[in-house]
């Protein structure tokens, strides 16, 4: 089982670094307003969705890859009775017209994408005076050999950038200017344990079980080495 499959199974809202509380506070310092356009790439369940409507009132889309991620979010929206417009799809090929959306969001999804093509996809539907906020992964310094090998066996990915790369990449794909508004250790960047867990699962079996050790044992072996930071790009 991948680890996305794992959270699909889960239904693990908010698994990111910082989980909720750190979208919380990152949405606070940016001017949503009920005119305001956001889109939620990797929405997951819904659950940062469902917070945005509830606090700010956006016009809000959610896209996810996972058709498990979808089916719950639309379970989410239906019992709170929220009309929020949630598809299955790819970043790397968003449907939405070019100059859309005022924000989009990405909690840790970004480094599960071929990054050159998502980003890309980002700054064609923002529009010209929008916002990528990001809550995302990186090294903090070149991973050795066997670091590389065990982030590719846990997380399906085979290159984990640092800071200096995804700034590169972010300037490569269509943005100008980027701020770094908080950044840290993963380890020290678990979720709050008064955060009350949020969780849809569906059938759970040993396999399960065996992939979410190997995403706990690589973050306990391999956390110092492993960083995240909360950004906005603009184009």
């Amino acid at each position: 089982m991948s680890y996305l499959e794992l959270l699909a199974t889960l239904g693990i809202g908010s698994a990111h670094p910082g989980g909720f509380a750190l979208t919380k506070q990152l949405l606070a310092h940016e001017k949503l307003t009920n005119e305001s356009r956001l889109l939620d790439i990797g929405c997951g369940t819904g659950k940062t969705l469902e917070y945005i409507q509830q606090m700010y009132d956006c016009e809000l889309n959610g896209v996810d890859i996972h058709p498990v991620m979808v089916e719950k979010a639309k379970q989410r929206f239906q019992e709170k009775e929220l009309n929020i417009p949630i598809q299955q799809g790819n970043v790397e090929q968003l449907t939405f017209k070019d100059n859309t959306f005022d924000f989009i969001l990405s909690e840790s999804v970004l480094f599960f994408t071929s990054m050159n093509r998502a980003l890309s996809e980002c700054a064609r539907v923002l529009k010209k005076t929008g916002s990528l906020l990001g809550i995302e992964m990186m090294a903090l310094k070149p991973l050795d050999v066997f670091t590389s090998e065990e982030l590719t066996k846990v997380y399906g990915v085979n290159h984990l950038p640092t800071e200096k790369e995804w700034m590169t990449t972010l300037t490569n794909n269509g943005f100008s200017h980027m701020d770094v508004l908080k950044r840290g250790n993963v380890q020290e960047a678990r979720p709050d344990e008064s955060e009350a867990p949020d969780w849809m699962p569906s059938a759970i079996d040993d396999e399960l079980f065996s992939t979410l050790q190997q995403h706990q044992a690589f973050l306990d072996i391999h956390g110092s080495s492993i960083g995240y930071f909360v950004f906005r790009a603009k184009k």
